[in-house]
C-alpha cells in the first residue's frame, strides 16, 4: 500500500518535469543548443524515472491479483514490430548516449509479423528493465543487441507461438553455475 501511494505521489510531479521539460525543447532555437542538450537529459531521466514507475505499479498489481491480463493484437497495420521496439526503447536513449552506446535489432518474426497476440504492457515492462540493466552494465562504445524470434509450435492442430526475445551486450556477466540465482534460504546463523 505504502509502495503504491509513493508510485502515485512520484508520477504528479514527473509528468509536470516530462510536460514542461517538451515545451521548452519546443523552443529549441530560442534556448540554444547548449541548453536544449541539458534539458534533453531532464526530460530522458524523468521518462525513466515515469516508466520504471509504471512498471513497479504494473508489479503491485499482479502480485496482488488486480492485474487484468489483456492480450491485443500488435502492431497496426501501419507499423512493423520494429518500430514498436522503438517505441518502448525511445525510454533509454539517454543512458545509451551517456555511455555511447549503439542498440541494434535482429527481428525474426517471419509470417507472423501481423498476427502477434500478448500484453504488450507487460513485454514492454519487461523488455525496459532487461535493456536498461544491459545498458547499465555495458562497456562504454559497445552495443546492445535486441534479437526477436517468433517461434510456433502445434498443439493438437492449433498453432501457437511465442516471441523468444534476446538482450546482448558486451558488459558483465554472470556464471551460470555459481550460486548467484541460488534462493535465499533462512538458516540457524541467518540467510544463506
Amino acid at each position: 500500500m505504502l509502495t503504491n501511494a509513493l508510485s502515485h505521489e512520484r508520477l504528479t510531479p514527473l509528468n509536470s518535469i516530462i510536460n514542461l521539460s517538451t515545451l521548452i525543447l519546443n523552443e529549441a532555437g530560442v534556448i540554444g543548443e547548449s541548453v536544449c542538450e541539458k534539458v534533453k537529459v531532464i526530460h530522458g531521466s524523468a521518462e525513466v524515472l515515469y516508466k520504471s514507475t509504471k512498471s513497479q505499479l504494473n508489479h503491485l498489481a499482479i502480485n496482488s491479483n488486480k492485474y487484468e491480463f489483456k492480450a491485443t493484437k500488435y502492431p497496426p497495420p501501419d507499423h512493423s514490430f520494429k518500430d514498436y521496439l522503438n517505441q518502448i526503447l525511445h525510454y533509454c536513449t539517454t543512458s545509451l548516449k551517456l555511455k555511447d552506446l549503439t542498440l541494434n535489432f535482429e527481428i525474426n518474426l517471419g509470417d507472423s509479423d501481423e498476427n502477434i497476440y500478448t500484453d504488450y504492457k507487460i513485454y514492454e515492462d519487461i523488455l525496459f528493465h532487461i535493456v536498461q540493466n544491459a545498458i547499465k552494465f555495458a562497456k562504454s562504445r559497445t552495443q546492445v543487441l535486441i534479437k526477436v524470434d517468433y517461434k510456433s509450435e502445434e498443439h493438437h492442430q492449433i498453432y501457437t507461438g511465442y516471441l523468444k526475445t534476446k538482450v546482448i551486450d558486451e558488459g558483465l556477466s554472470f556464471n551460470m553455475e555459481s550460486h548467484t540465482f541460488d534462493t535465499f534460504a533462512l538458516s540457524k546463523s541467518g540467510l544463506e
